[in-house]
C-alpha cells in the first residue's frame, strides 16, 4: 500500500470515528453510524458521545480593583450557551474571559464591556 492509500485511510477512520450516535433520538436506519462531525475529525472541541455534549465553561470579569466569576454551560453539538450572570459588579469597563479545555483542545474568548450605574449587559 503506497502512501497516498495509507493517508486516505487515515483520513476516512478519523471521519469514521468522529461520528456522533444518540439513540436517544437518532435512528440507525436514517443516521447510520451516526452524523460526521469534522470538528471532532480535525481535533476541535465537539461532543464525542451521548451525554457528553455539554462543557462547563468558566467565565471571569476583570477590571481594575473589581471582578466577579460565573459558570456558563456550552452545548457542543449545537454550538449554544445557556448564558450566564456575575452579580455585585460596580460601573466601568470590564474584561469578559471564557476559557475552556476538553481532551486536550481548547477553546477560548474575550470581550470589553461597559456597565453604567445599575446597568445589566445582555
Amino acid at each position: 500500500m503506497g502512501t497516498v492509500d495509507a493517508d486516505r485511510w487515515r483520513v476516512a477512520d478519523a471521519l469514521r470515528d468522529s461520528a456522533y450516535f444518540d439513540g436517544g433520538y437518532m435512528n440507525a436506519n436514517q443516521y447510520g453510524a451516526g452524523v460526521l462531525r469534522a470538528d471532532v475529525a480535525l481535533g476541535l472541541l465537539g461532543p464525542t458521545e451521548p451525554g457528553n455534549r455539554n462543557v462547563d465553561v468558566p467565565v471571569t470579569a476583570q477590571s481594575s480593583g473589581d471582578s466577579g466569576v460565573a459558570t456558563d454551560t456550552l452545548d457542543l453539538l449545537l454550538g449554544t450557551s445557556g448564558g450566564f450572570e456575575i452579580t455585585g459588579l460596580r460601573a466601568g469597563s470590564y474584561t469578559i474571559t471564557a476559557d475552556v479545555s476538553r481532551s486536550g483542545n481548547q477553546l477560548s474568548g474575550s470581550a470589553t464591556i461597559t456597565l453604567n450605574e445599575g446597568q445589566r449587559a445582555a
